[in-house]
């Protein structure tokens, strides 16, 4: 659960800040990141010249391992966060947003009753498909009836799982997705796969900031759209 939604009158206006900010950081950070190895390199050229070394030992030597050497893909790693800390968010925000509109009863004069609903609440933080299907039941909303939206939502969480729970490598699931983001020629030096067995448990999802943007938005779109239904589901009641 992440606190700053509770301090905004409106769970959307928290959204919308964290969000757009993990677009700001996948935006600003790969950039500097490159620039600062570039100054190391430079830097390293500029010394007097040791004919015993290379630059590229030198400059691998001085990153380290926690830096992959100098070519750690902290790029790919800042996309992958994006991506699974939006998806966070955006559960969370659903939540927080059911909660707010449909649990807002003042139980304290019914413990047993209160245990039960705290119970309820919390489970919709493990279980998304248990919150999507409470949508419905308390708030009127389907999402399957959502149409691109609820695609857009659907390619995030299985996009998220697989950078999850299968170390970023293509899943089964990923792929059955119509919009699936297979890799191209410009993620490899080698032949593209083609294949689902090329690319199920073999090959990472291929990420970049423009990819990790779409998803990142697309997500605060369908936040937007499933607001403004429960906000009209509740005035048709």
């Amino acid at each position: 659960m992440l606190p700053e939604l509770r301090a905004y009158s409106d769970p959307y206006d928290a959204l919308r800040e964290q969000l757009e900010q993990l677009q700001g950081l996948i935006k600003i950070v790969p950039p500097l990141i490159e620039a600062d190895r570039e100054r190391r390199w430079a830097e390293i050229g500029q010394r007097p010249g040791d004919p015993d070394a290379d630059m590229i030992d030198i400059y691998e030597t001085e990153s380290g391992p926690e830096e992959g050497f100098g070519h750690a893909p902290y790029d790919r790693t800042l996309y992958s966060t994006a991506v699974v800390t939006a998806w966070e968010c955006f559960h969370v925000y659903l939540a927080h947003l059911l909660e707010r509109r449909c649990l807002r009863y003042n139980l304290s004069d019914h413990p047993v009753l209160a245990a039960l609903v705290d119970a309820e609440r919390k489970s919709w933080d493990r279980q998304f498909s248990l919150l999507v299907k409470r949508f419905g039941e308390f708030g009127g909303v389907k999402f399957h009836e959502l149409g691109p939206t609820w695609g857009d939502v659907l390619h995030a969480q299985e996009l998220r799982n697989a950078l999850v729970h299968n170390l970023g490598y293509y899943t089964a699931n990923y792929l059955k997705r119509p919009d699936a983001r297979w890799p191209s020629e410009d993620d490899s030096l080698f032949a593209v796969p083609t294949t689902q067995e090329e690319l199920i448990n073999r090959e990472s999802i291929s990420l970049d900031r423009d990819f990790a943007s779409r998803v990142v938005a697309s997500l605060l779109a369908a936040a937007r759209v499933i607001g403004e239904r429960l906000s009209t589901s509740e005035t048709d009641d």
